[in-house]
Parts: C-alpha cells; sequence; structure tokens
C-alpha cells in the first residue's frame, strides 16, 4: 500500500512530516464532526507550523487548483491569498484579545483554531463562482466559519463564559475596521487589479517583491506575539507603580505613537499611488494592496513590537497600564491607588489619550 506521509524540508534539514489521510480526516471531520474533531487536535501540542502543514496549506492549495477551474487564473489566485492573508490577521487578532480578556494567549492554538473553521469558508469562497446559487452559497459558509470560530474559543484560549462574546465582537470588530480601512485605501483598484493580467506580473516580477515582504512582516509580528504571551510578571504586593516604571511606559507609549505615524505616512503614500493609478486608467499592481495589508498589521501590533524590540516585559507593560488606568479612574480609592494616581498627574501630558 502506498504512503501517504510526506516529509516536508525544514530547518537544520530535520523536516516536518505531512500526512495525507490525516489533513482529509481534519477536513471532514471540521466540516462535518467539528467539536469532536477540535478536542482531538488540540489533546496534543501543534505548532502553528504543523497546523500550516498538515491543514493550512493543503487546504488552500486544493481551493486554488479548484479556482483555476471555476474562475479566472488571476481571480481565484487573488482570491486565495486574500484568504491566506484573512486567515493569518484572524489568528493573531483573537490571540491579542485572548489575553486582554483574561484567557490563555496562545499563537499555535489560535492559529489552528481560525486554521479549523476556516475550512467552510475556503470551501464557499471557491463555490461562489458557481452560477445563480454560488454567493448565496459562499455567505451562507463564511458566517457558518463565524460561527464556527465563535464556538471554538473557549476550547482554544480558556476564555471565561462571560468574557466570550466581549472578545468575539471586538475580534470581530476589529478585523472589520482593518478591511474598511484597506477598501477605503484602495476601493475599485483592489477589484481591478485582481482580474487584470498585470497584476500576476506584479507578482512574479516585482523588482522589491511586496507580497514576500508582507508575509515576512505578518511572520515578525506574529513572533512578537508568541515571545509577549510568553512574558511574565510578578506585582509588587503593595500595588504602587515605580517610577521608572511610568518612565518606561510613557517612553513606549512616544515611540509608538512614531511608529505608527510613520507606517501612516506610508500608507497614505501607497494610497495616493493607487488613487492616481486608477484616475489615469491604468491598473495598480497587487504591491500596493500587499503594502496596505502590512502597514495594517504592523500598525496594530506597533506597541506590543516597541517593547518587546526594547527587551521590555509586555506582562509588565500591560500592568503599568492598568494601574495607571485604575488611579485615573479611581484617584484616592487606597494608598496604592492615591500614590499610583500621583505618578498620573506627573506625566499626564505625555500620557497624553492613551486611556
Amino acid at each position: 500500500m502506498r504512503s501517504s506521509i510526506l516529509q516536508v524540508p525544514g530547518n537544520g534539514g530535520e523536516g516536518m512530516m505531512f500526512d495525507a489521510d490525516k489533513t482529509l480526516d481534519l477536513v471532514r471531520g471540521a466540516l462535518l464532526d467539528p467539536e469532536p474533531t477540535w478536542q482531538k487536535y488540540f489533546e496534543e501540542p501543534q505548532s502553528w507550523k504543523d497546523t500550516a502543514i498538515t491543514l493550512t496549506l493543503p487546504v488552500l492549495a486544493v481551493c486554488l487548483v479548484v479556482g483555476f477551474v471555476l474562475k479566472p487564473v488571476s481571480v481565484a489566485f487573488f482570491s486565495i491569498i486574500m484568504m491566506a492573508i484573512s486567515i493569518t490577521i484572524w489568528s493573531l487578532v483573537v490571540n491579542f484579545f485572548a489575553g486582554t480578556f483574561k484567557g490563555t494567549s496562545d499563537f499555535d492554538r489560535s492559529f489552528a483554531a481560525v486554521s479549523l473553521t476556516a475550512i467552510p469558508a475556503l470551501v464557499g469562497n471557491v463555490l461562489g463562482a458557481l452560477p445563480w446559487i454560488g454567493w448565496l452559497v459562499s455567505v451562507g459558509l463564511g458566517i457558518y466559519s463565524l460561527v464556527l470560530l465563535y464556538q471554538i474559543i473557549p476550547l482554544a484560549f480558556s476564555l471565561p463564559e462571560d468574557n466570550r462574546v466581549k472578545h468575539f465582537v471586538v475580534s470581530l470588530l476589529s478585523m472589520i475596521v482593518a478591511m474598511m480601512l484597506i477598501g477605503s485605501m484602495f476601493g475599485g483598484a483592489i477589484i481591478s487589479s485582481s482580474v487584470g493580467s498585470a497584476s500576476m506580473g506584479t507578482i512574479e516580477n516585482s523588482d522589491d517583491a511586496p507580497y514576500t515582504g508582507m508575509f515576512t512582516g505578518i511572520q515578525q509580528n506574529a513572533d512578537y506575539a508568541e515571545q509577549a504571551q510568553s512574558d511574565r510578571y510578578s506585582p509588587p504586593g503593595s500595588g504602587e507603580l515605580s517610577e521608572d516604571q511610568v518612565v518606561a511606559f510613557v517612553s513606549v507609549l512616544a515611540k509608538t505613537k512614531a511608529l505608527q505615524n510613520e507606517q501612516l505616512e506610508k500608507m497614505k503614500a501607497f494610497s495616493d499611488q493607487a488613487k492616481e493609478s486608477e484616475a489615469a486608467d491604468e491598473e495598480p499592481g497587487l504591491g500596493d494592496f500587499f503594502k496596505a495589508v502590512s502597514g495594517a498589521t504592523n500598525i496594530g501590533f506597533s506597541e506590543m513590537k516597541v517593547v518587546k524590540t526594547g527587551g521590555g516585559n509586555w506582562a509588565e507593560h500591560q500592568w503599568v497600564r492598568q494601574q495607571l488606568d485604575i488611579a485615573r479612574i479611581q484617584k484616592d480609592l487606597n494608598d496604592a491607588v492615591k500614590h499610583n494616581y500621583a505618578l498620573y498627574l506627573q506625566y499626564e501630558d505625555q500620557l497624553g489619550d492613551s486611556f
């Protein structure tokens, strides 16, 4: 009997194993019997790379091949690229807010959760090309994926039940805002570039390979998120902030603002360039779009990036933010709050509108 297990080259020459039978079982289970499939998958530790090799990339590859049959090649390719971007950003977003809402942040589990629940949406994306009912099938399966994502969140992140809805709504709104931002900058330029033959040329022939830079940027953000989630901090028993902590916090805020402004300027330049191309009846390539996606992702993770590149502790940074916010609101609740409020007033101008 022919083996369905292949070795995929990896770092250090060891490689990772791709098991086609396991992939088929996961896809079948994710569609027909999701909850037992999730529970079984989460029983054993899986890195996000394992999930990508076993599930995400094979499913995207099959969808791409089927898409070539049902759609123009450039449209099918662009569609799958967008789905890959969505899966990655969704994974980053739901993982980021898991810690905020008292769950356990874990990018590996986040990527697995999103990949497992995205399968119906991926199928719907391909079937959307069918005449008459394709759009309805696509919308229905897309909504079903969102329902599954809502259901898998407590299992993936050990999220308290009373924070489950808040976590999902904030994550969903963050994704909507990101897509609206990108859409408002490019509008119809995204569509025209997806169907034009020039768009494929942009991917193959671009000197600076913007799409490679985008995925590299997302990979880097995922690495920062992974580092941040492993940070631990034990607050002092007094609950009092030190002035050094507040000074470090203020410094991070200033650097974050500068980094965000720099990225916004770049995104504005990309947007202006796309609008000029559209006004001249030219087809902007996918390069500008990829840069915009990368920019939107970088803005969202800029504060974490500043902390981690400076050798800081993300858990301590979040604790300082929380204590300053409590002090701003309560002012004189107890001695610790009074102490922290005095520091807040001392650095209020530098803190700005961070709260």
